[in-house]
């Protein structure tokens, strides 16, 4: 009896320690720690025209897509607004055809202001001058602007956009919004390398 007995009293030492144990482990997890749960990315293909223009890109299905035709300078322009509810992220898009007036639209495209807020910039182009991208460094709400052209007939513009609805609650910090930033730039590059435009020769742009 007296042995049962010890062993009960081991059993309950035994327990508490474990229970403080995970209490402890529980204690030091960082402050303000979150779990980011990602979608599957299951690609479809979009597909616009404007005017006489036709052209297409593979994003994935959990974008909500938006276009509308806006007025600039006196010209028209398609906008495309692809939107992530889950994450309050979008890009955006304005197509444009080329009216011998490239380096007019490629100097619109980029806002001087948005560059002033940058920490930092790293710019990435192709050798053929069809495909521009600016990464901004700092707590940005436009960490990527890009353009894509065959520099002839068609010139897509857009942009990354964090904390896009300005309705919902949402603070820009590159440090805790960098996973959602890496992981749509995924889907940054893929739009890039599966744009079609409607002539066969410029058919594929290559990133």
């Amino acid at each position: 009896m007296k042995k049962l007995f010890t062993l009960f009293i081991i059993i309950i030492i035994s327990s508490n320690s474990l229970s403080c144990l995970e209490k402890e482990n529980k204690k030091y997890l960082p402050k303000g720690y979150h779990r980011i749960k990602l979608d599957v990315k299951n690609n479809i293909t979009k597909s616009f025209s404007f005017d006489d223009s036709k052209f297409s890109f593979k994003i994935p299905d959990y974008f909500e897509t938006y276009s509308n035709t806006n007025e600039n300078s006196s010209k028209n322009y398609l906008e495309i607004t692809l939107y992530n509810k889950k994450h309050n992220l979008s890009f955006i898009l304005n197509y444009r055809e080329i009216q011998n007036n490239l380096s007019k639209l490629i100097e619109e495209a980029y806002n001087p202001q948005i560059f002033n807020t940058a920490d930092g910039i790293i710019e990435t182009k192709d050798e053929e001058g069809k495909i521009l991208i600016y990464e901004l460094k700092g707590n940005v709400a436009n960490p990527y602007l890009f353009h894509v052209t065959d520099k002839h007939k068609h010139f897509l513009h857009g942009m990354m956009f964090v904390c896009s609805d300005p309705k919902k609650k949402c603070q820009i910090n590159i440090d805790s919004l960098q996973p959602i930033i890496k992981y749509f730039e995924k889907d940054m590059y893929n739009l890039i390398n599966s744009l079609k435009w409607s002539q066969k020769e410029t058919n594929d742009v290559q990133f």
